[in-house]
């Protein structure tokens, strides 16, 4: 992502040579410079007469000629540094984990789930797991899960029977 990049560069005017304690430079990353102090833009990709010479590391010799400037002035970089990369992709991340969002909508976009006051109403699709259920149809449902549970048991118990 194109960025302003705070740096602590080394601008060497009578030269048109700055570098720009840049780590990893890379001249395909940098849009442009601006020297702020006198307003000029002195580098600008795809700009006549505002691209560079050469290139060393971090240091670049610019077409632009900058003789007339001081060592002093404030420059801003326009530079790609790639740190926002991490942070893209933790989106892209937290996206894919919402992707299960869509199975709630309906034909029409509209939510098929609605929750009031803690209560959830269904109005198409089917329910495949329940945590912390109160009740079902007004009976508490600490009375009938336990009592399903027990019929298994018994029903699991029945070929163990044996008569005398």
């Amino acid at each position: 992502m194109k960025k302003i990049v705070i740096t602590e560069p080394i601008f060497t005017p009578s030269t048109n040579t700055i570098d720009t304690k840049i780590d990893g430079f890379d001249i395909r990353k940098l849009y442009a410079i601006i020297n702020v102090t006198t307003g000029n833009l002195i580098y600008a990709t795809g700009v006549q007469g505002k691209g560079f010479v050469s290139v060393t590391d971090s240091t670049v010799v610019l077409q632009y000629d900058t003789s007339s400037m001081n060592s002093t002035d404030v420059l801003q970089f326009l530079y790609d540094d790639n740190e926002d990369t991490e942070w893209l992709q933790n989106i892209y991340e937290a996206v894919d984990a919402l992707n299960f969002l869509t199975g709630v909508k309906g034909p029409a976009a509209n939510l098929r789930v609605t929750v009031t006051d803690g209560a959830i109403a269904i109005t198409s699709g089917t329910i495949t797991t329940v945590n912390n259920l109160a009740s079902i149809a007004g009976f508490g449902a600490q009375q009938i899960v336990p009592s399903t549970v027990n019929i298994g048991a018994i029903q699991s118990n029945i070929n163990n029977i044996q008569i005398n």
